[in-house]
């Protein structure tokens, strides 16, 4: 008799095992495809912080007429990027 509930649970826990790992390789899958689909929109992140990083090293010398360029190419790339900006 005992036996007979020993292999039962151990007919569980293996299903239950293989369930845990479907699911985990699920949202592994899912995690990944996440990471790819949204990695243009962080390279494009980085360009933006440095186009405002050179911006605001030029404002901060006062040198208006070299923080122009930057400051347009980020102002028509994300206009919504920074409060610096206006």
């Amino acid at each position: 008799m005992t036996d007979g509930l020993k292999k039962e649970n151990l007919i569980k826990n293996i299903t239950i095992h293989t369930i845990n790992l479907k699911m985990k390789s699920k949202l592994i899958l899912f995690l990944t495809f996440l990471n790819l689909a949204f990695s243009p929109v962080f390279a494009q992140n980085e360009q933006d912080l440095q186009s405002l990083s050179i911006f605001s090293e030029y404002v901060k010398a006062k040198n208006y007429e070299s923080a122009y360029t930057p400051w347009m190419e980020l102002r028509q790339r994300n206009p919504r990027f920074n409060k610096a900006i206006f």
